[in-house]
């Protein structure tokens, strides 16, 4: 997301400005980015039981808002279905 000032924000929802001089500048070194990049979704304990997990990215801006943390995923996620357990013989 571009501001009419030029700045730059992940999405229109996710509002970290930062200032760059470029789209590539801030697509290479933006902190918000790598920190958003580097996030392990799949460890969080409601996605990892989850058979979509390898799939699915939840929206981080909702996450920011409802648990002032957008790292935290949803806890009642409309599309979760439990994975089939491992069944051994």
């Amino acid at each position: 997301f571009i501001t009419v000032e030029g700045n730059f924000a992940p999405c229109s929802h996710l509002y970290y400005i930062e200032k760059y001089d470029g789209l590539s500048d801030y697509w290479e070194n933006s902190t918000c980015l790598k920190e958003l990049r580097n996030m392990e979704v799949y460890k969080l304990p409601h996605c990892d039981t989850c058979k979509y997990s390898s799939k699915c990215r939840f929206c981080r801006a909702f996450s920011k808002i409802c648990y002032e943390d957008f790292s935290k995923g949803y806890d009642n996620c409309p599309i979760y279905e439990e994975k089939e357990k491992n069944h051994e013989i």
